[in-house]
């Protein structure tokens, strides 16, 4: 188990959607940020890390939803990296209410990569010691996904404002193309109960993104490649609104 950080959030109405219900994207900014938060608290900053030459990466997310934080509502983030390995880190997130209740959780996988090679970097035991986490030899295995059809595809230009502060897309971007695609009668009906991401590749400023998505049922796979090279994959398990 690692250390704990914990962080009260209150929702605004430019966090929601049209069904007044926090943005995935907009959660996962703000978990995120959170993680940064503890990172310095622990005098390991982004500064600190970009000075050994290297800088943080999200490999994979793993999301489950019970239901989304809705406008004005109190929130309370709980994160804690958890475990790594000699590449791998570990991080979990728990979204709560105010009084406890679990809407959200968020299995993350992060990895340091060399800023001049854009290579994967070895963790080190002394690096993540203020974290507190546990030591595993345990990998997760990546999603890995594949199209059979295409029901749904869209092309999206990369703008300034969608890069972060390394100069690629922001994270959390990713999974505004992935559902804006399936469009508003799909996502006025439905909302997602679990997504599963793989990060490929880094998408920079000038390129066009394309997203494909293949419905099946309650089921979408999703592919977001650029020059027909995959960047990211995702499958998400929806349920209808009105099973909520």
């Amino acid at each position: 188990m690692g250390k704990q950080f914990i962080k009260d959030y209150q929702v605004t109405y430019y966090d929601c959607d049209a069904k007044s219900r926090m943005k995935l994207s907009t959660l996962l900014n703000v978990v995120i940020y959170f993680s940064g938060i503890q990172s310095e608290d622990l005098n390991r900053s982004d500064e600190y890390v970009h000075s050994l030459g290297v800088t943080w990466v999200v490999t994979n997310h793993e999301i489950e939803i019970k239901r989304l934080p809705k406008k004005k509502e109190k929130i309370v983030v709980i994160t804690e990296a958890k475990s790594y390995n000699r590449y791998f880190c570990y991080r979990d997130f728990t979204v709560q209410t105010a009084d406890g209740e679990e809407l959200v959780v968020v299995h993350s996988t992060f990895a340091l990569m060399d800023i001049e090679s854009r290579k994967m970097a070895s963790v080190t035991e002394e690096f993540l010691a203020p974290y507190e986490s546990e030591k595993t030899k345990k990998i997760n295995r990546p999603l890995n996904i594949s199209l059979e059809k295409v029901d749904y595809e869209r092309d999206y230009p990369v703008r300034f404002s969608e890069l972060d502060v390394n100069h690629h897309v922001n994270n959390a971007k990713y999974i505004d193309w992935l559902l804006d695609v399936l469009g508003y009668d799909f996502l006025i009906a439905h909302t997602p109960r679990k997504l599963s991401m793989r990060y490929v590749r880094e998408i920079e400023e000038g390129t066009i993104v394309k997203s494909t998505a293949q419905v099946e049922g309650l089921e979408t796979k999703h592919q977001i490649s650029v020059d027909g090279v995959l960047h990211t994959e995702a499958l998400i398990e929806w349920r209808r609104e009105n099973e909520i």
